[in-house]
């Protein structure tokens, strides 16, 4: 998947912020301060790269908010959406960021019909 400096400006923008939420306003499920380490924001690039979404941009915002948003408590879910939708939707309720609430698409390839398996 190739990105844009813009993009690239913005994934790393995210990360600066969301560390410094982490060292001051955020908890994870057993009131801690969340580690988000590098491994995190490597595991949601690595997702992002293979482009799932068929969409750059959809990729990677679906890509930080199942790496980012995983562990963390119900108050900082919503101060770090808001957050990926800041970096890569250009704020909550634009046009932009509308492309959360379109389908996804189908995978291209080890797509399973679940209606066609046997239940055992």
């Amino acid at each position: 998947m190739d990105v844009d400096v813009d993009t690239l400006n913005k994934v790393v923008s995210f990360y600066k912020s969301v560390k410094k939420l982490a060292r001051t306003s955020l908890m994870d499920g057993a009131g801690h301060l969340p580690t988000f380490s590098l491994r995190t924001l490597c595991r949601a690039l690595n997702i992002a790269a293979g482009n799932p979404c068929q969409s750059a941009m959809r990729s990677l915002t679906e890509a930080f908010i199942l790496c980012f948003l995983t562990e963390v408590d119900r108050q900082s879910y919503d101060a770090i959406f808001a957050l990926i939708l800041k970096k890569f939707g250009k704020g909550k309720g634009s046009k932009q960021a509308n492309f959360l609430k379109q389908a996804l698409p189908c995978p291209r390839e080890n797509c399973i019909n679940v209606s066609k398996v046997e239940k055992i």
